[in-house]
């Protein structure tokens, strides 16, 4: 999730600092990345007792 939304995460930052001060865009920023991130990870599947021997 870091490596692929780092960029938006930076501009978001930027867009925001022009805007408001530094403690609030990084206030911004962490809560929408946080949110994102415990999304994510309460909706991807269980791989625990699944067979992962895949055959081609």
């Amino acid at each position: 999730m870091v490596r692929g939304l780092l960029p938006i995460i930076l501009f978001w930052y930027d867009t925001l600092k022009i805007n408001n001060d530094i403690i609030t865009s990084i206030a911004i920023v962490g809560t929408i990345v946080f949110t994102i991130a415990i999304y994510t990870t309460l909706t991807i599947p269980e791989t625990h007792n699944i067979d992962l021997d895949f055959t081609e």
